[in-house]
């Protein structure tokens, strides 16, 4: 830490470095693997746009098709912007 720095309401030159709390959000991959479609929904979880087709991802992993290129883009498209199904986008 730098030596001229002070505190602007009291002047002292004792600071303490303090490392605030960070957010961890899991991958796609992350979220997928912990979906369990027989557990209980939370409101929150129907909320969060990230969830949007964990169960036709699971299906489709489960089946050992691979989505391609065109559902994934797709999908990642109504994950960052739901309305876009309303849309016709």
């Amino acid at each position: 830490m730098p030596e001229d720095l002070k505190c602007e309401k009291c002047g002292s030159t004792e600071l303490v470095k303090i490392i605030s709390k960070v957010n961890y959000h899991g991958s796609s991959g992350d979220r997928l693997a912990a979906y369990d479609p027989k557990a209980r929904k939370t409101e929150g979880f129907y909320s969060d746009s990230r969830n949007i087709g964990l169960e036709a991802e699971r299906m489709l992993k489960k089946a050992g098709v691979d989505p391609g290129d065109d559902f994934k883009a797709k999908l990642e498209k109504v994950r960052t912007d739901p309305s876009s199904v309303l849309k016709g986008n």
